[in-house]
């Protein structure tokens, strides 16, 4: 089993789209998986 750390750097205009829709966060963290982003959504609602 491995681990990492990802930091990544975002603007201030990423943090408010970040606060208005945390499901955004997965882009962030999976660029390459889209799908994450959907799945948090259909659990947020």
């Amino acid at each position: 089993m491995g681990m990492y750390l990802q930091l990544v750097a975002v603007s201030d205009t990423t943090i408010e789209r970040l606060r208005a829709d945390p499901a955004l966060a997965w882009q962030l963290v999976t660029p390459d998986e889209p799908e994450r982003v959907v799945a948090a959504r259909a659990e947020s609602r």
